[in-house]
């Protein structure tokens, strides 16, 4: 957004393949805020963005933590023992996505972020709200990027506030705030 609004703003001339250029500079899942698809399968590092055409909202509940996660230290440690192929060997789908998604359930076999494996190592707190997520009826839930932020899919969002409500209560002394939110509608 920043981009796009200090190009704008600015009057600098920039096109769509030098703001995709910037955007991989920034960060390997910056070039998806380029798209103007809610929905999108990124390939390479993240960066090369095919948009899905999908008219669904899909409503969430966010667990939002009031620590960091240092990104580049779970990557290193993704080099280390976890990955037994050498060199990163990252991947954060399993290959597989349905270009007609339009429920939570579809979506629920399809997440998987090879993050978790080194977050949830070392952040214990975060696979206790997954947990916790899922026992109150999220349909999955998954770490968002390397965390520590981490979402709950639900069908609708009367679900996500009644979710959000029980997982509320059972928080004690965890030290997140949950949200309800929903992907805009797509294109």
């Amino acid at each position: 957004a920043v981009l796009t609004g200090a190009n704008r703003l600015l009057g600098l001339g920039q096109g769509r393949e030098e703001l995709l250029d910037m955007a991989g500079r920034i960060g390997a899942d910056v070039p998806f805020f380029l798209h103007e698809s809610s929905f999108c399968i990124g390939r390479g590092r993240g960066d090369m963005i095919t948009p899905l055409r999908s008219t669904a909202i899909i409503w969430h509940i966010a667990a939002v933590f009031n620590f960091q996660v240092l990104t580049a230290g779970v990557y290193k440690a993704l080099r280390g023992p976890l990955n037994t192929g050498g060199g990163l060997n990252l991947r954060l789908t399993d290959g597989r996505v349905d270009v007609k998604m339009t429920f939570p359930e579809k979506l629920a076999s399809l997440v998987y972020n090879r993050l978790e494996e080194v977050v949830l190592s070392r952040f214990g707190v975060i696979g206790d709200v997954k947990r916790l997520l899922l026992g109150e009826g999220a349909i999955a839930v998954l770490l968002s990027g390397s965390g520590p932020t981490v979402f709950g899919l639900v069908n609708t969002r009367e679900e996500a506030v009644e979710v959000k409500r029980r997982v509320e209560r059972k928080l004690t002394g965890l030290k997140c705030r949950l949200l309800v939110v929903q992907t805009m509608k797509g294109v």
